[in-house]
């Protein structure tokens, strides 16, 4: 049975995409001051209402809990998040945006949907619906 090239599989493609998404992300956020994963963590939090904790927040964006602290911390200190006491247990944190944080959601929101037409330039509506099925299905099939 001959084996496949790694650079003819999917896989390879789902990373190569991977990367040129990433990197067309950092190049739009650039300019709010954001790094790539930090939209994340301010679009999780505002879909929720605020008041996630870090643990919540982690679990949420399937990352470590040290990599989030790292990055709240950063965002902290650009005015886009804070936390406060939880009002039954102080010894959790409940995450919000700022008035800037806000803000910046919004114009994540506007980078997002520029990309998402980038990146479905030239599909019809019924190759969107296939492409955002099957990667659901990537995605479970995985694990996720």
């Amino acid at each position: 049975m001959a084996t496949q090239e790694v650079t003819d599989t999917i896989g390879y493609l789902i990373v190569q995409l991977c990367k040129l998404y990433r990197n067309a992300t950092a190049e739009k956020l650039a300019p709010l001051g954001l790094h790539p994963g930090q939209e994340m963590m301010l679009c999780e939090i505002s879909q929720s209402g605020g008041g996630l904790t870090q643990g919540e927040l982690a679990e949420m964006l399937a990352v470590q809990p040290a990599t989030v602290s790292k990055m709240l911390s950063r965002m902290d200190a650009a005015g886009l998040i804070s936390g406060c006491r939880d009002v039954n247990d102080g010894r959790i944190t409940r995450l919000h945006l700022t008035e800037a944080g806000v803000r910046a959601h919004d114009e994540i929101e506007v980078v997002w949907g520029d990309l998402e037409r980038q990146t479905l330039a030239n599909f019809t509506i019924e190759e969107r619906v296939l492409l955002r099925r099957l990667l659901m299905q990537v995605i479970a099939n995985l694990g996720g």
